[in-house]
Protein backbone atom coordinates (compact mmCIF):
# COMPACT_ATOMS: atom_id res chain seq x y z
CA UNK A 1 0.00 0.00 0.00
CA UNK A 2 3.01 2.13 0.90
CA UNK A 3 4.90 1.80 -2.10
CA UNK A 4 1.78 1.98 -4.36
CA UNK A 5 1.16 4.99 -2.97
CA UNK A 6 4.78 6.75 -3.61
CA UNK A 7 4.38 5.30 -6.87
CA UNK A 8 0.69 7.04 -8.05
CA UNK A 9 2.46 10.17 -6.61
CA UNK A 10 5.70 9.97 -8.49
CA UNK A 11 3.45 9.34 -11.75
CA UNK A 12 1.46 11.88 -10.88
CA UNK A 13 4.55 14.18 -11.33
CA UNK A 14 6.08 12.94 -13.87
CA UNK A 15 2.69 13.29 -15.79
CA UNK A 16 3.01 17.67 -14.35
CA UNK A 17 6.68 17.61 -16.38
CA UNK A 18 5.19 16.14 -19.63
CA UNK A 19 2.16 18.60 -19.75
CA UNK A 20 4.26 21.34 -18.46
CA UNK A 21 2.08 21.81 -15.52
CA UNK A 22 4.12 23.84 -13.72
CA UNK A 23 1.04 24.69 -10.96
CA UNK A 24 0.84 20.68 -10.58
CA UNK A 25 4.22 20.53 -9.82
CA UNK A 26 4.16 23.39 -7.41
CA UNK A 27 1.20 21.65 -5.90
CA UNK A 28 3.79 18.46 -5.02
CA UNK A 29 6.06 20.21 -3.27
CA UNK A 30 6.52 21.73 -0.21
CA UNK A 31 9.12 25.14 0.01
CA UNK A 32 11.85 24.84 0.78
CA UNK A 33 13.21 21.98 -0.89
CA UNK A 34 16.62 20.54 -0.38
CA UNK A 35 17.96 18.98 -2.90
CA UNK A 36 20.70 16.50 -2.98
CA UNK A 37 23.31 15.13 -4.99
CA UNK A 38 26.46 13.37 -5.14
CA UNK A 39 27.86 17.34 -6.22
CA UNK A 40 26.08 18.60 -3.26
CA UNK A 41 22.91 20.19 -1.25
CA UNK A 42 20.64 23.10 -3.11
CA UNK A 43 17.87 24.78 -1.02
CA UNK A 44 15.42 25.64 -3.50
CA UNK A 45 13.48 28.50 -1.58
CA UNK A 46 11.19 30.19 -3.75
CA UNK A 47 8.43 30.14 -6.10
CA UNK A 48 10.76 31.65 -8.99
CA UNK A 49 13.15 29.23 -8.06
CA UNK A 50 11.20 25.85 -8.32
CA UNK A 51 9.75 27.44 -11.65
CA UNK A 52 13.77 27.72 -13.00
CA UNK A 53 14.21 24.08 -11.82
CA UNK A 54 10.97 22.89 -13.63
CA UNK A 55 11.58 24.95 -16.94
CA UNK A 56 15.01 23.79 -16.88
CA UNK A 57 14.07 20.24 -16.68
CA UNK A 58 11.38 20.34 -19.23
CA UNK A 59 13.77 21.82 -21.65
CA UNK A 60 16.21 19.27 -21.27
CA UNK A 61 13.60 16.87 -21.73
CA UNK A 62 12.75 18.60 -24.89
CA UNK A 63 16.03 18.90 -26.37
CA UNK A 64 16.73 14.78 -25.41
CA UNK A 65 13.06 14.21 -26.94
CA UNK A 66 12.31 12.64 -23.95
CA UNK A 67 9.01 10.31 -24.15
CA UNK A 68 9.03 8.37 -20.86
CA UNK A 69 10.10 9.31 -17.49
CA UNK A 70 9.72 5.56 -15.78
CA UNK A 71 10.10 6.01 -11.85
CA UNK A 72 9.87 3.00 -10.08
CA UNK A 73 9.37 2.41 -6.23
CA UNK A 74 12.05 0.23 -4.65
CA UNK A 75 10.94 0.98 -1.19
CA UNK A 76 8.75 3.04 0.61
CA UNK A 77 7.84 3.83 4.69
CA UNK A 78 5.37 5.92 6.63
CA UNK A 79 7.71 7.70 8.40
CA UNK A 80 4.65 9.22 10.60
CA UNK A 81 1.13 9.49 9.95
CA UNK A 82 1.92 13.00 7.99
CA UNK A 83 5.66 12.20 6.66
CA UNK A 84 6.39 8.99 3.77
CA UNK A 85 9.59 8.47 2.62
CA UNK A 86 10.77 6.55 -0.13
CA UNK A 87 13.48 4.95 -2.63
CA UNK A 88 12.98 4.83 -6.07
CA UNK A 89 14.46 4.13 -9.79
CA UNK A 90 14.42 6.69 -12.33
CA UNK A 91 15.00 5.70 -16.31
CA UNK A 92 14.72 8.55 -18.70
CA UNK A 93 13.94 7.50 -22.20
CA UNK A 94 13.42 8.63 -25.74
CA UNK A 95 11.66 6.03 -27.35
CA UNK A 96 13.53 3.28 -26.33
CA UNK A 97 16.86 4.58 -26.06
CA UNK A 98 17.94 5.94 -22.54
CA UNK A 99 18.80 9.70 -22.23
CA UNK A 100 20.85 9.38 -18.94
CA UNK A 101 22.05 5.89 -17.22
CA UNK A 102 19.53 4.90 -14.14
CA UNK A 103 19.64 6.48 -11.08
CA UNK A 104 18.03 6.13 -7.45
CA UNK A 105 16.24 8.88 -5.47
CA UNK A 106 15.33 8.98 -1.90
CA UNK A 107 12.14 10.97 -1.28
CA UNK A 108 10.91 12.53 1.66
CA UNK A 109 7.04 13.66 1.41
CA UNK A 110 4.87 15.28 3.89
CA UNK A 111 1.14 15.70 4.18
CA UNK A 112 0.38 20.21 3.98
CA UNK A 113 -2.71 20.86 4.29
CA UNK A 114 -3.78 17.39 2.61
CA UNK A 115 -1.90 18.20 0.00
CA UNK A 116 1.52 15.35 0.06
CA UNK A 117 4.64 17.40 -1.03
CA UNK A 118 8.19 17.07 -1.43
CA UNK A 119 10.32 18.13 1.20
CA UNK A 120 13.28 16.67 0.49
CA UNK A 121 15.20 14.52 -2.37
CA UNK A 122 18.50 12.84 -2.58
CA UNK A 123 19.49 11.55 -6.12
CA UNK A 124 22.57 10.14 -7.44
CA UNK A 125 23.37 12.75 -9.85
CA UNK A 126 26.85 14.80 -9.45
CA UNK A 127 25.29 18.43 -10.19
CA UNK A 128 26.31 21.02 -7.95
CA UNK A 129 23.93 23.79 -8.69
CA UNK A 130 19.98 24.37 -9.22
CA UNK A 131 18.60 24.84 -11.52
CA UNK A 132 19.84 21.21 -13.10
CA UNK A 133 19.82 22.27 -16.77
CA UNK A 134 21.99 19.66 -18.05
CA UNK A 135 21.54 16.35 -15.31
CA UNK A 136 24.97 14.36 -14.55
CA UNK A 137 24.81 11.05 -13.44
CA UNK A 138 27.31 8.45 -13.76
CA UNK A 139 26.48 4.69 -13.91
CA UNK A 140 26.66 2.48 -11.02
CA UNK A 141 28.87 -0.35 -12.12
CA UNK A 142 27.53 -2.48 -9.47
CA UNK A 143 24.21 -2.04 -11.46
CA UNK A 144 25.74 -2.58 -15.12
CA UNK A 145 25.40 -6.53 -16.25
CA UNK A 146 27.60 -5.91 -18.52
CA UNK A 147 30.06 -4.73 -16.49
CA UNK A 148 29.63 -7.44 -14.01
CA UNK A 149 29.83 -9.93 -17.03
CA UNK A 150 33.17 -8.85 -18.13
CA UNK A 151 34.23 -8.74 -14.39
CA UNK A 152 33.15 -12.55 -14.05
CA UNK A 153 35.44 -13.53 -17.63
CA UNK A 154 38.50 -11.64 -16.18
CA UNK A 155 38.02 -12.82 -12.68
CA UNK A 156 41.62 -14.38 -11.47
CA UNK A 157 42.93 -13.73 -15.04
CA UNK A 158 46.23 -11.60 -15.19
CA UNK A 159 46.94 -8.80 -18.02
CA UNK A 160 48.96 -10.43 -20.94
CA UNK A 161 52.40 -9.32 -20.22
CA UNK A 162 53.67 -9.64 -24.12
CA UNK A 163 56.37 -7.31 -25.10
Amino acid sequence: MTKEFLQNWLDDVADAFFAEDFDAYANAVKLPLMVKTDGGTMIVETEESLREGFDAWVKMMKAQKVTHMIRTVKEAAWLTDGVISGLYETDVLSDANRVLPKFISLMELHNVDGHWRASTVVNGMKNIQWPITSPIVVPDEVDDPRVDEQEQRTAGQRPSQDN
